[in-house]
């Protein structure tokens, strides 16, 4: 566990300090061929998160997402690949995502639009 722990805390670093290891470029690079981050956001808007994805990129108050709810949003293939990309099992994906993507969108999209 105290690996899991220092891999986030290690990525939670790297985004907040806005260096290139952060998970949204990561995103993009795994799911490239799918859309990269913005297909990511459609399939989680369209697997029953859209009011939480709204939340991230607006300029309001962050919702939460569990990771069940990114489980049941994303397909195995996105899954997969993203948790290939980053180096974790795939099974440990959906919490990490939870953790630190309300956040990551947020960041990315000061003005509600997400930046590139």
């Amino acid at each position: 566990m105290s690996g899991w722990g220092d891999f986030t805390s290690s990525l939670i670093s790297k985004f907040m300090e806005g260096s290139e290891g952060n998970l949204l470029q990561i995103a993009e690079q795994a799911l490239g061929q799918n859309g990269g981050v913005q297909g990511l956001l459609a399939s989680l808007s369209s697997g029953g998160l859209g009011e939480q994805v709204q939340s991230w990129l607006s300029t309001g108050s962050n919702l939460p997402v569990s990771a069940d709810q990114i489980s049941a949003a994303l397909n195995s293939d996105q899954l997969s690949k993203l948790a290939s990309a980053v180096g974790i099992d795939a099974s440990s994906l959906p919490d990490m995502l939870a953790k630190i993507l309300p956040a990551a969108i947020d960041r990315a999209s000061p003005d509600g639009t997400l930046q590139h």
